[in-house]
């Protein structure tokens, strides 16, 4: 589980990531969601996230949406808590479309991997994560601030929500950590 870290009083950022058109966006969306699928709920993924937590009618859907050729699903006993705590972070906060809840979920089976977000999503690069968070969650997006590393500001919600909050310092900005939590990947 990451550390939380209380909140920053740091400027907001200084421009949204530039905005893309809806085919460039369908495009993306389509192999993230490729991306994932065999990353997260194919035969020997780890961590697993059978059918991405979805119903197996909205999983099919989101097959035929995405292109992705169905495979035998991963097998796990139990899917983390995070993966449920994050995903319900994401849909309350997004519009409440199917779309935006197989985007949550996406996203919730890729927070539990080691790698940067947007790399554990197929993305190419932290922006268009950001411009797809900015148009699917954006209350929750425009909560972070400081440009905190997205994986960490969920954490840090969940622990805020559970009244949780921890920092190495009385302010982010003078924590050792700063340079780990904020900025660019």
């Amino acid at each position: 589980m990451v550390t939380c870290a209380a909140s920053p009083t740091i400027p907001p950022l200084s421009a949204s990531a530039p905005p893309i058109g809806a085919a460039e966006e369908r495009a993306m969306l389509r192999g993230m969601f490729r991306h994932v699928v065999r990353r997260f709920a194919g035969r020997g993924a780890f961590p697993c996230v059978p059918r991405l937590g979805l119903d197996d009618l909205s999983f099919e859907r989101l097959l035929v949406f995405s292109g992705a050729e169905k495979e035998p699903s991963c097998l796990a006993s139990v899917i983390p808590e995070d993966f449920w705590e994050i995903a319900s972070l994401l849909v309350e906060s997004g519009n409440g479309s199917e779309e935006t809840r197989w985007i949550a979920h996406a996203l919730a089976a890729a927070c539990l991997a080691d790698d940067h977000l947007w790399q554990d999503l197929g993305l190419p690069d932290r922006k268009a994560l950001s411009r797809l968070l900015e148009r699917h969650f954006r209350p929750l997006r425009d909560q972070n601030v400081g440009d905190m590393r997205w994986k960490k500001f969920f954490y840090r919600q969940l622990c805020e929500r559970a009244g949780f909050q921890a920092c190495k310092a009385p302010s982010c900005r003078e924590c050792t950590d700063y340079a780990i939590c904020f900025g660019k990947d």
